[in-house]
């Protein structure tokens, strides 16, 4: 939620606890193939919350374009008419 910039609250709710070796220990696969991950977790969360947040923003964009585009047959769409005159 950090890395969104968003506060949400967490509420529990009684169920099923879900595999309980969520946690990884990369120790073996360092001793076994001298391999360890080269960005800490919260690296790689931010990394791809800021990707999937592009994505989705790109698509409501070619969304609009779509919706405007259908409107108007004389307007080629958002992101197309934003670069050209």
């Amino acid at each position: 939620m950090k890395i969104a910039g968003k506060k949400l609250s967490i509420k529990h709710i009684p169920g099923p606890l879900g595999v309980r070796g969520r946690n990884s220990d990369n120790n073996l696969i360092k001793e076994k193939l001298g391999w360890a991950p080269s960005k800490t977790l919260k690296e790689g969360l931010e990394k791809t919350y800021l990707w999937i947040n592009k994505q989705v923003e790109r698509t409501k964009l070619e969304q609009i374009s779509k919706l405007f585009s259908n409107k108007n047959n004389k307007t080629i769409g958002v992101k197309y008419s934003l670069c050209k005159p």
